[in-house]
């Protein structure tokens, strides 16, 4: 039997809450989504309700089962912290906020997952070391996509699992910064010649993705009411 934790709503009584928080539907106007984060106050304007579902479990979006609409239907959160409160806090408050207005009742389930584990290949890394890091992020590149920045083995396979959509788990062994330059074709764009992303992590960056299970965390949506209570 697969482990199951239920979330009860009762629970989020003994959590720290909001100390007033404004939520509202967003405006049919409402131009791209903005979140801001922090000592006092948590602010996200015309975000779809699974980011916020994201944000207050700690899960990515391919790790929530819901309705479709919750990748569509977008809202306003304008929420003070209490005095003195963490950030780290706000994911426990917004989910208080979550079961007070929008009734949000969900478990979670374990699942055993394809995916990879991203090693040093057998010649060794190809990657220079860097200072310091400012991050990696995925992009539009000459080949179809890429990925560049100066960051850490952790946030690469963090930043390959969003591109893959699946679970990758850094196995280098490779402490500290390092240059990321890699640039691959999807599959869905035979228009375009270049490498795949496993090719690609290879001869670019001296890396390899091993075809892994391991077990990744779904929230589950049981219950969600579209239109939240009032203020």
């Amino acid at each position: 039997m697969r482990p199951i934790v239920l979330l009860l709503a009762s629970a989020t009584l003994f959590a720290q809450s909001f100390e007033v928080a404004s939520v509202k539907p967003a405006a049919a106007s409402a131009g791209q989504p903005s979140m801001s984060e922090d000592g006092a106050q948590f602010v996200y304007f015309g975000v779809p309700l699974i980011v916020l579902v994201m944000r207050a479990y700690r899960v990515k979006y391919r790790q929530i089962v819901g309705p479709e609409w919750l990748g569509t239907e977008r809202y306003d959160v304008v929420a003070k912290l209490p005095e003195g409160v963490s950030k780290d806090e706000i994911p426990r408050m917004l989910q208080s906020l979550l079961t007070e207005r929008f009734r949000m009742a969900v478990h979670t389930e374990s699942k055993m997952l394809p995916g990879y584990a991203l090693t040093v290949g057998k010649s060794g890394s190809r990657m220079r070391r860097a200072d310091s890091g400012q991050g990696a992020r995925r992009m539009k590149g000459p080949k179809g996509l890429e990925i560049r920045g100066n960051t850490t083995m952790a946030k690469l396979a963090d930043v390959l699992a969003d591109a893959l959509d699946c679970p990758v788990a850094d196995m280098t062994g490779l402490n500290g910064f390092f240059e990321i330059d890699l640039n691959w074709t999807p599959d869905e764009n035979p228009a375009v010649s270049g490498p795949s992303i496993a090719s690609a992590v290879q001869e670019d960056l001296g890396l390899k993705l091993e075809p892994r299970k391991y077990p990744s965390e779904f929230v589950i949506i049981d219950r969600v009411e579209k239109v939240p209570t009032r203020n």
